[in-house]
């Protein structure tokens, strides 16, 4: 990776996982499914495992959590101890009784006890808490500690199938727009109480916003906000992305992480047509889409442009802000 700031997009299937480079520091965003820890560790081998100043777990969704819990069981040895590890657990947060009893999320919890046993520093990430090393700032907008309690007391068993990579295309009519998503913050909760932050360097911010529901977001900028670059919410979910979350975002650079399973119908039309239509509303001339997986971006076929306006489809394995 190039010095400045930059951001590698790991091959994480159907999830995240993200290298942040901000010169000579570097922080892991999520780690996809299992196969994915291989990226990080020869990262980390080839440079230097200083480097690193933070992992974020946004959440414990398997295709998020899964290649970092392989980094630290199977090749640990690579991961210094200095950086602490963010993610948020019911022994970090203070969780309200729950009448109904607490049922263990394995892969959180082994995660957990993998890191503390060997000496890892684990701290929790809320709304308002600021993260600074000696070169990069992080903002957490999500979760606040009360939709963390909720999702506690529901802390479950969770698991995932990768699902047959779809060969559909998927059709984006600009002059076709599209409903808002409608969200039920209990129904959601997992997505919902994902972290996430800004990540600020040299005066350039990027925005990432793991799987949570839009209205977290809204409620947690307080103003329209400029940013180089956004990871979509959700890899492109139908559900995870409204325009009224896209007034306060004033961006035309969106990461979707995904390899495109036709089961979870990721990325969605209505979610790219979104995305559009709000660099447009904020006078841009152009929108740029960017895929870490080709096969993806090919999939995407997109109608009915303004006149005047770009759509850009990249595929790329890093971007440079």
């Amino acid at each position: 990776m190039a010095n400045g700031f930059c951001i590698e997009l790991l091959k994480a299937k159907t999830g995240d996982s993200f290298i942040v480079e901000c010169g000579d520091e570097a922080l892991f965003v999520d780690g996809g499914t299992r196969s994915t820890a291989k990226y990080l560790k020869r990262y980390l081998q080839e440079s230097g495992s200083s480097k690193l100043k933070g992992v974020f777990v946004t959440h414990v969704d398997r295709d998020h959590i899964g290649g970092i819990a392989k980094l630290y069981s199977q090749f640990g040895n690579y991961v210094p101890k200095t950086a602490p590890v963010y993610m948020n657990h019911p022994q970090l947060i203070s969780v309200c009784d729950n009448q109904n009893g607490l049922v263990t999320f394995e892969d959180g919890d082994n995660l957990k006890d993998l890191l503390l046993k060997n000496g890892y520093r684990l701290e929790e990430a809320t709304t308002g808490k600021t993260i600074n090393t000696d070169k990069i700032r992080v903002e957490v907008l999500s979760p606040d500690t009360v939709v963390a309690s909720k999702l506690f007391k529901n802390w479950e068993k969770f698991d995932k199938d990768d699902g047959l990579v779809s060969s559909d295309f998927i059709e984006v009519d600009c002059l076709k727009e599209p409903l808002e998503p409608k969200n039920n913050l209990l129904s959601d909760i997992i997505n919902a109480s994902s972290i996430s932050f800004i990540v600020k360097y040299e005066g350039k911010a990027a925005l990432f916003l793991s799987d949570t529901i839009p209205e977290v977001i809204t409620n947690n900028l307080n103003s329209k906000t400029k940013f180089d670059v956004v990871k979509v919410s959700h890899h492109g979910s139908k559900h995870n992305t409204s325009m009224e979350l896209l007034k306060k975002i004033d961006c035309n650079n969106f990461i979707i992480s995904t390899n495109g399973p036709r089961s979870y119908g990721h990325p969605n039309a209505d979610t790219i047509s979104r995305l559009i239509l709000s660099c447009i509303n904020h006078g841009y001339s152009e929108c740029n889409l960017i895929f870490n997986y080709q096969k993806v971006r090919d999939r995407i076929l997109i109608k009915n442009i303004p006149e005047g306006f770009h759509v850009n489809l990249i595929y790329s394995e890093s971007i440079t802000l």
